[in-house]
């Protein structure tokens, strides 16, 4: 059985997001402003603070954009169960016949740890060496990951 409830580990997920994507859109709205600001007015054909400032809105902009999407795509994708790791599975693993490791496994995103209670929950995808590996597996399956250290044998005890 999971550590963790399956529907607190998605809310922590789509929670992280969406703070980060707010947490952008802030520093989006802060960089159009010194784009605009009187004080970043060229003072001659060197100054760029102004087009840098701009450039700066324009990437923040568009990675708010792109958490936006995340948000939408993740709500899309529930939480049901899953009796194999494919995507919306949480998937608890042993490493090498010790560690105990949960993953919330999806397409898109990827990368952010939450915090559920007193367990880390990872979030990985099929393009991660772990996601890869493990993808399509079901409870009692064994796979190795190749790692910069030796390589690392997992074991998925479950699969919700």
């Amino acid at each position: 059985m999971s550590p963790v409830d399956k529907a607190q580990i998605f809310q922590a997920i789509l929670e992280k997001i969406q703070l980060d994507r707010d947490s952008v859109r802030g520093a989006a709205a802060a960089a159009h402003d010194a784009a605009t600001h009187d004080e970043s007015r060229a003072e001659d054909h060197h100054d760029t603070r102004a087009i840098e400032a701009s450039y700066l809105a324009g990437a923040a902009s568009e990675r708010a954009a792109e958490l936006d999407r995340l948000v939408t795509y993740f709500r899309a994708l529930g939480f049901s169960a899953r009796d194999r790791a494919v995507e919306g599975a949480l998937v608890t693993l042993s490493v090498d016949g010790a560690k105990r490791m949960v993953c919330w496994l999806a397409s898109r995103g990827g990368g952010p740890n939450v915090q559920v209670g007193t367990q880390s929950v990872q979030w990985v995808t099929p393009q991660s060496p772990l996601g890869e590996a493990r993808w399509g597996k079901g409870a009692g399956e064994t796979f190795e990951v190749e790692t910069q250290a030796p390589t690392r044998e997992y074991e998925i005890e479950h699969v919700e």
